[in-house]
Protein backbone atom coordinates (compact mmCIF):
# COMPACT_ATOMS: atom_id res chain seq x y z
CA UNK A 1 0.00 0.00 0.00
CA UNK A 2 2.97 2.97 -1.00
CA UNK A 3 0.16 3.97 -2.90
CA UNK A 4 0.18 7.71 -4.20
CA UNK A 5 1.58 8.66 -0.25
CA UNK A 6 4.47 8.75 -1.96
CA UNK A 7 3.34 11.80 -4.36
CA UNK A 8 2.90 13.37 -0.37
CA UNK A 9 6.52 12.92 0.16
CA UNK A 10 7.36 14.34 -3.50
CA UNK A 11 5.33 17.34 -2.92
CA UNK A 12 7.47 17.55 0.44
CA UNK A 13 10.60 17.05 -1.44
CA UNK A 14 10.04 20.00 -3.83
CA UNK A 15 9.58 22.09 -1.05
CA UNK A 16 13.24 21.82 0.43
CA UNK A 17 14.43 23.66 3.30
CA UNK A 18 14.10 26.98 1.35
CA UNK A 19 11.00 26.58 0.07
CA UNK A 20 8.36 25.02 2.34
CA UNK A 21 5.38 23.00 1.08
CA UNK A 22 2.99 26.39 1.87
CA UNK A 23 4.41 28.27 -1.18
CA UNK A 24 3.05 25.58 -3.38
CA UNK A 25 -0.77 27.24 -2.58
CA UNK A 26 -0.89 30.01 -5.21
CA UNK A 27 -2.86 32.18 -7.50
CA UNK A 28 -3.48 34.90 -9.86
CA UNK A 29 -3.21 38.62 -8.01
CA UNK A 30 -6.93 39.48 -9.68
CA UNK A 31 -9.99 37.47 -10.01
CA UNK A 32 -12.37 36.55 -8.30
CA UNK A 33 -10.63 33.24 -5.84
CA UNK A 34 -12.74 30.17 -6.21
CA UNK A 35 -10.82 27.88 -2.92
CA UNK A 36 -10.54 29.23 0.32
CA UNK A 37 -13.75 27.70 2.22
CA UNK A 38 -14.87 27.68 6.05
CA UNK A 39 -15.06 24.91 8.01
CA UNK A 40 -18.95 23.90 8.48
CA UNK A 41 -19.79 20.36 8.23
CA UNK A 42 -21.69 19.99 4.79
CA UNK A 43 -23.24 16.80 6.22
CA UNK A 44 -25.06 18.51 8.16
CA UNK A 45 -26.21 22.04 6.62
CA UNK A 46 -29.91 23.41 5.09
CA UNK A 47 -29.98 24.16 1.64
CA UNK A 48 -32.55 27.08 2.62
CA UNK A 49 -29.59 28.54 5.00
CA UNK A 50 -26.05 27.88 3.63
CA UNK A 51 -26.56 28.44 -0.14
CA UNK A 52 -24.73 31.38 -1.76
CA UNK A 53 -25.97 33.84 -4.57
CA UNK A 54 -24.00 31.22 -7.08
CA UNK A 55 -25.86 28.49 -5.39
CA UNK A 56 -23.08 26.25 -3.92
CA UNK A 57 -23.31 25.40 0.31
CA UNK A 58 -20.90 27.72 2.06
CA UNK A 59 -18.41 24.76 2.82
CA UNK A 60 -17.67 24.00 -0.21
CA UNK A 61 -14.50 21.92 0.35
CA UNK A 62 -15.36 18.76 1.44
CA UNK A 63 -12.07 18.41 3.55
CA UNK A 64 -13.74 18.89 6.98
CA UNK A 65 -16.12 15.60 5.78
CA UNK A 66 -13.13 14.05 4.99
CA UNK A 67 -11.69 14.21 8.00
CA UNK A 68 -14.23 13.66 10.36
CA UNK A 69 -15.00 10.55 8.41
CA UNK A 70 -11.23 9.73 9.04
CA UNK A 71 -11.04 10.38 12.73
CA UNK A 72 -14.28 8.20 13.13
CA UNK A 73 -12.27 5.31 11.66
CA UNK A 74 -8.97 5.76 13.78
CA UNK A 75 -7.39 8.19 12.14
CA UNK A 76 -4.48 10.28 14.39
CA UNK A 77 -3.48 13.76 13.39
CA UNK A 78 -1.30 13.97 16.02
CA UNK A 79 0.40 10.86 14.37
CA UNK A 80 0.92 11.66 11.00
CA UNK A 81 2.45 15.10 11.37
CA UNK A 82 5.48 13.35 13.69
CA UNK A 83 5.46 10.98 10.53
CA UNK A 84 5.56 14.22 8.28
CA UNK A 85 7.85 16.01 10.00
CA UNK A 86 10.33 13.52 10.68
CA UNK A 87 10.19 12.59 6.76
CA UNK A 88 10.67 16.20 6.01
CA UNK A 89 14.19 16.81 8.48
CA UNK A 90 15.52 13.57 6.76
CA UNK A 91 14.88 14.50 3.54
CA UNK A 92 16.26 18.50 4.06
CA UNK A 93 19.35 16.48 5.69
CA UNK A 94 20.12 14.13 2.83
CA UNK A 95 19.52 16.46 0.18
CA UNK A 96 21.88 18.51 -2.13
CA UNK A 97 20.26 19.55 -5.46
CA UNK A 98 16.38 20.36 -6.27
CA UNK A 99 14.58 17.90 -7.77
CA UNK A 100 11.21 18.31 -10.59
CA UNK A 101 8.92 15.54 -10.81
CA UNK A 102 6.40 14.55 -13.76
CA UNK A 103 3.02 13.99 -11.86
CA UNK A 104 1.13 11.53 -14.42
CA UNK A 105 -2.70 12.47 -14.40
CA UNK A 106 -5.96 10.80 -15.41
CA UNK A 107 -9.32 12.53 -15.80
CA UNK A 108 -12.33 10.12 -15.05
CA UNK A 109 -14.96 11.88 -16.78
CA UNK A 110 -18.58 10.34 -15.56
CA UNK A 111 -21.46 11.37 -17.32
CA UNK A 112 -24.99 10.90 -18.87
CA UNK A 113 -24.30 9.33 -22.43
CA UNK A 114 -24.35 12.95 -23.82
CA UNK A 115 -21.62 14.14 -26.34
CA UNK A 116 -18.25 15.45 -25.64
CA UNK A 117 -18.61 19.07 -24.65
CA UNK A 118 -22.16 18.51 -23.05
CA UNK A 119 -23.55 18.55 -19.37
CA UNK A 120 -20.69 16.26 -17.59
CA UNK A 121 -18.90 15.52 -20.92
CA UNK A 122 -16.41 18.09 -20.61
CA UNK A 123 -14.47 18.56 -23.26
CA UNK A 124 -10.96 17.82 -23.58
CA UNK A 125 -9.84 21.39 -24.47
CA UNK A 126 -11.16 22.30 -20.82
CA UNK A 127 -9.12 19.58 -19.20
CA UNK A 128 -5.96 20.50 -20.98
CA UNK A 129 -6.92 23.95 -19.69
CA UNK A 130 -7.16 22.51 -16.51
CA UNK A 131 -3.54 21.11 -16.97
CA UNK A 132 -2.27 24.33 -17.70
CA UNK A 133 -3.60 26.20 -15.06
CA UNK A 134 -2.32 23.71 -12.58
CA UNK A 135 1.46 24.08 -13.42
CA UNK A 136 0.79 27.52 -13.70
CA UNK A 137 -0.24 27.76 -9.66
CA UNK A 138 2.51 24.30 -8.78
CA UNK A 139 4.87 26.37 -10.93
CA UNK A 140 4.82 29.91 -9.42
CA UNK A 141 3.64 31.01 -12.80
CA UNK A 142 0.22 32.87 -11.25
CA UNK A 143 1.80 36.23 -10.46
CA UNK A 144 2.11 35.87 -7.04
CA UNK A 145 3.33 39.61 -5.68
CA UNK A 146 4.62 36.99 -2.05
CA UNK A 147 8.24 36.69 -1.58
CA UNK A 148 7.54 33.44 -0.20
CA UNK A 149 5.91 31.91 -3.39
CA UNK A 150 8.20 29.16 -5.02
CA UNK A 151 8.19 27.11 -7.84
CA UNK A 152 7.27 23.06 -6.37
CA UNK A 153 8.92 21.40 -9.30
CA UNK A 154 5.72 19.28 -9.76
CA UNK A 155 4.76 18.98 -12.77
CA UNK A 156 1.54 17.86 -14.08
CA UNK A 157 0.99 15.52 -17.43
CA UNK A 158 -1.87 13.62 -18.77
CA UNK A 159 -0.91 10.03 -19.52
CA UNK A 160 -1.07 9.34 -22.93
CA UNK A 161 -1.73 5.29 -22.46
CA UNK A 162 -3.98 3.52 -20.53
CA UNK A 163 -3.16 0.61 -17.98
CA UNK A 164 -3.14 -1.98 -20.19
CA UNK A 165 -1.11 0.47 -22.69
CA UNK A 166 -3.64 1.02 -24.98
CA UNK A 167 -3.08 4.76 -26.53
CA UNK A 168 -6.00 6.94 -25.01
CA UNK A 169 -7.95 8.50 -27.69
CA UNK A 170 -7.68 12.00 -26.03
CA UNK A 171 -4.63 12.46 -23.65
CA UNK A 172 -5.28 12.01 -19.76
CA UNK A 173 -8.86 11.26 -20.17
CA UNK A 174 -10.78 8.22 -19.64
CA UNK A 175 -14.46 8.56 -20.40
CA UNK A 176 -17.14 6.51 -18.52
CA UNK A 177 -20.85 6.56 -18.94
CA UNK A 178 -22.84 6.43 -15.83
CA UNK A 179 -25.70 4.67 -17.26
CA UNK A 180 -24.27 1.90 -18.82
CA UNK A 181 -22.40 1.48 -15.21
CA UNK A 182 -25.37 1.48 -13.87
CA UNK A 183 -23.99 4.10 -11.37
CA UNK A 184 -26.57 6.76 -9.56
CA UNK A 185 -27.50 10.10 -10.80
CA UNK A 186 -25.29 12.69 -9.17
CA UNK A 187 -27.76 15.45 -9.51
CA UNK A 188 -30.02 13.03 -7.13
CA UNK A 189 -27.52 14.34 -3.84
CA UNK A 190 -28.47 17.51 -1.81
CA UNK A 191 -26.28 19.32 0.60
CA UNK A 192 -27.92 17.23 3.78
CA UNK A 193 -26.80 14.19 1.86
CA UNK A 194 -22.55 15.11 1.81
CA UNK A 195 -21.52 11.83 3.64
CA UNK A 196 -24.07 9.34 1.92
CA UNK A 197 -22.65 10.78 -1.79
CA UNK A 198 -18.95 10.34 -0.64
CA UNK A 199 -19.67 7.06 0.71
CA UNK A 200 -21.37 5.84 -2.32
CA UNK A 201 -18.32 7.62 -4.54
CA UNK A 202 -15.69 5.95 -2.72
CA UNK A 203 -17.42 2.83 -2.30
CA UNK A 204 -18.69 2.35 -5.88
CA UNK A 205 -17.62 5.05 -8.47
CA UNK A 206 -14.00 4.67 -7.38
CA UNK A 207 -13.39 1.25 -7.13
CA UNK A 208 -14.92 0.83 -10.70
CA UNK A 209 -13.15 3.23 -12.43
CA UNK A 210 -9.62 3.56 -10.78
CA UNK A 211 -5.95 3.30 -12.24
CA UNK A 212 -3.23 2.32 -10.32
CA UNK A 213 -2.63 4.77 -7.35
CA UNK A 214 1.09 4.05 -7.40
CA UNK A 215 1.10 4.79 -10.88
CA UNK A 216 -1.01 7.74 -11.59
CA UNK A 217 -2.91 10.81 -9.90
CA UNK A 218 -7.00 9.70 -10.17
CA UNK A 219 -9.11 12.91 -10.67
CA UNK A 220 -12.78 11.81 -11.01
CA UNK A 221 -15.56 14.54 -12.44
CA UNK A 222 -18.94 14.00 -11.37
CA UNK A 223 -22.07 16.37 -11.56
CA UNK A 224 -23.05 16.42 -8.01
CA UNK A 225 -24.36 19.81 -8.74
CA UNK A 226 -27.37 19.71 -6.19
CA UNK A 227 -25.17 19.27 -3.00
CA UNK A 228 -23.28 22.48 -3.48
CA UNK A 229 -19.88 20.89 -3.07
CA UNK A 230 -17.13 21.88 -5.38
CA UNK A 231 -15.04 18.87 -4.68
CA UNK A 232 -13.50 16.74 -1.74
CA UNK A 233 -10.33 14.95 -2.29
CA UNK A 234 -8.55 11.40 0.29
CA UNK A 235 -5.83 12.67 2.78
CA UNK A 236 -2.38 10.90 2.74
CA UNK A 237 -2.15 8.25 5.21
CA UNK A 238 -2.39 4.53 3.10
CA UNK A 239 0.97 2.84 3.93
CA UNK A 240 1.97 4.80 7.45
CA UNK A 241 1.99 3.25 10.64
CA UNK A 242 -1.06 3.20 13.06
CA UNK A 243 -2.66 6.15 10.84
CA UNK A 244 -5.74 3.86 9.83
CA UNK A 245 -9.01 6.19 8.17
CA UNK A 246 -7.59 7.44 5.43
CA UNK A 247 -7.37 6.88 2.09
CA UNK A 248 -7.06 3.38 0.57
CA UNK A 249 -5.53 1.76 -3.18
CA UNK A 250 -9.25 2.17 -4.10
CA UNK A 251 -10.26 5.54 -3.07
CA UNK A 252 -6.77 7.39 -3.30
CA UNK A 253 -7.94 10.60 -5.43
CA UNK A 254 -9.98 13.88 -5.65
CA UNK A 255 -13.18 14.35 -7.13
CA UNK A 256 -14.83 17.37 -8.98
CA UNK A 257 -18.03 19.52 -10.27
CA UNK A 258 -17.14 19.08 -13.98
CA UNK A 259 -18.39 22.66 -14.44
CA UNK A 260 -15.47 23.91 -11.83
CA UNK A 261 -13.01 22.66 -14.09
CA UNK A 262 -11.02 24.79 -16.70
CA UNK A 263 -8.50 27.99 -16.16
CA UNK A 264 -8.21 31.58 -15.93
CA UNK A 265 -8.41 31.51 -19.83
CA UNK A 266 -11.03 29.74 -20.60
CA UNK A 267 -13.07 29.65 -17.37
CA UNK A 268 -15.71 26.46 -16.89
CA UNK A 269 -19.44 27.07 -16.11
CA UNK A 270 -19.27 27.01 -12.70
CA UNK A 271 -19.16 30.73 -11.89
CA UNK A 272 -17.36 32.17 -10.03
CA UNK A 273 -15.65 28.70 -9.19
CA UNK A 274 -14.27 28.18 -12.57
CA UNK A 275 -10.70 29.43 -12.66
CA UNK A 276 -9.48 26.12 -11.92
CA UNK A 277 -8.40 26.53 -8.74
CA UNK A 278 -10.64 24.40 -7.32
CA UNK A 279 -8.66 21.32 -8.61
CA UNK A 280 -5.56 22.99 -7.25
CA UNK A 281 -6.54 23.24 -3.95
CA UNK A 282 -8.06 19.92 -3.65
CA UNK A 283 -5.05 18.42 -4.90
CA UNK A 284 -3.43 20.37 -1.86
CA UNK A 285 -4.99 18.23 0.56
CA UNK A 286 -4.47 15.55 -0.98
CA UNK A 287 -0.60 16.04 -0.90
CA UNK A 288 -1.42 16.79 2.41
CA UNK A 289 -1.36 20.51 3.19
CA UNK A 290 -4.57 21.58 5.73
CA UNK A 291 -6.60 24.78 5.26
CA UNK A 292 -4.57 28.13 5.88
CA UNK A 293 -6.42 28.54 9.26
CA UNK A 294 -5.85 25.31 10.44
CA UNK A 295 -10.10 24.62 10.55
CA UNK A 296 -10.47 26.13 13.62
CA UNK A 297 -12.54 29.07 13.92
CA UNK A 298 -9.79 30.74 16.30
CA UNK A 299 -6.27 32.60 16.21
CA UNK A 300 -5.13 29.20 17.24
CA UNK A 301 -5.53 26.80 14.34
CA UNK A 302 -2.53 25.87 12.41
CA UNK A 303 -1.66 24.57 8.74
CA UNK A 304 1.87 23.40 9.93
CA UNK A 305 3.32 25.38 7.26
CA UNK A 306 5.13 28.49 8.85
CA UNK A 307 5.12 30.83 6.68
CA UNK A 308 1.36 31.59 6.06
CA UNK A 309 0.05 34.17 8.70
CA UNK A 310 -1.90 32.72 11.25
CA UNK A 311 -5.13 33.52 10.54
CA UNK A 312 -8.96 32.53 12.66
CA UNK A 313 -11.29 32.41 9.18
CA UNK A 314 -11.21 32.00 5.72
CA UNK A 315 -11.71 34.68 2.89
CA UNK A 316 -14.29 33.40 0.66
CA UNK A 317 -16.22 36.08 0.60
CA UNK A 318 -16.17 38.61 -2.25
CA UNK A 319 -12.71 39.59 -3.91
CA UNK A 320 -10.28 40.55 -0.80
CA UNK A 321 -7.23 42.36 -1.03
CA UNK A 322 -3.64 42.02 0.72
CA UNK A 323 -4.92 45.89 2.42
CA UNK A 324 -6.84 44.13 5.55
CA UNK A 325 -4.75 42.47 7.71
CA UNK A 326 -4.60 38.51 8.80
CA UNK A 327 -7.18 38.89 12.13
CA UNK A 328 -4.68 37.40 14.26
CA UNK A 329 -1.18 38.59 12.94
CA UNK A 330 -1.74 41.97 11.41
CA UNK A 331 0.31 40.96 8.79
CA UNK A 332 -1.29 41.24 4.87
CA UNK A 333 -3.54 38.66 3.82
CA UNK A 334 -2.24 35.88 1.70
CA UNK A 335 -5.27 36.21 -0.52
CA UNK A 336 -3.39 33.89 -3.03
CA UNK A 337 -2.51 30.89 -1.23
CA UNK A 338 -5.19 28.52 -2.54
CA UNK A 339 -5.89 26.59 0.74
Amino acid sequence: MKKIYSFLLLMIFAASSTVSAQKIKRSIPDGPRNLIVPTTNTSTLSPLSTLNPNGFIKDRCGFVTQMDRAKAAGYNQAAFEAYISQKIADIKASRVLAVNYIIPVVFHVIHDGTAEGAGANISALQIAQQIDQLNKDFGNLSGSPFGVAANTGLTFCPVLKDPLGVTLAQPGIDRINRITKGWNDPTTYTSGQINAMMNYIDATVKPGSIWDPTIYVNIWTYNFSNSGLLGYATFPTAGLPDLPGGETATTAGVVFLPASVGSVTSPGTAAPYNLGRTVTHELGHFFGLYHVWGDVATCAGTDYCADTPPCSDDYYSGIPTCDVPVQCSGLPRMIQNNM
